[in-house]
């Protein structure tokens, strides 16, 4: 859980040096209800309940959410979920590494997504790649990391 919150605020530090006002963290899992079978739904519902002022920055946490309503308004009315992140969603908290490397590279590769990789939680931010980013992503996770830097 301690991971996890720290990855919530290094990615909201992130957003807030790219002059996100109250970001809207998303909190990623399998299904948007709380199961003791799915460790990511209750890590999600203790992380969304924790008190906002816990947080690095000021931000709207919610979760466990599926990441069609996470990204999509519509999907989240047609479910009858109320939430102030649904569809509107600025940060993406995947519910382990193994999700989080499966959702960027099938944004990459099925969508055609443009992206930026840092580390954040160091003295300076890490520019991190995958071996087969292409010269435009490694380009955007430098200029990323220069953005960010203090």
């Amino acid at each position: 859980m301690k991971t996890k919150k720290k990855i919530i605020d290094n990615t909201l530090e992130c957003a807030i040096h790219l002059s996100a006002r109250r970001p809207k963290v998303g909190l990623l899992a399998a299904v948007e209800k709380v199961s003791d079978k799915m460790s990511a739904t209750a890590d999600a519902d203790v992380l969304a309940r924790m008190d906002p002022k816990s947080f690095k920055h000021d931000c709207i946490v919610e979760g466990p959410l599926q990441y069609d309503l996470a990204i999509s308004k519509a999907a989240a009315d047609h479910k009858g979920i109320q939430s102030d992140v649904a569809g509107d969603v600025d940060i993406i908290i995947a519910p382990a590494i193994e999700a989080g490397n499966i959702l960027y590279k099938s944004l990459v590769y099925s969508a055609g997504a443009s992206v930026a990789s840092i580390i954040m939680g160091a003295t300076v931010p890490i520019v991190l790649t995958s071996r087969a980013d292409s010269a435009e992503d490694r380009y955007n996770s430098i200029n990323l990391a220069m953005k960010v830097s203090k």
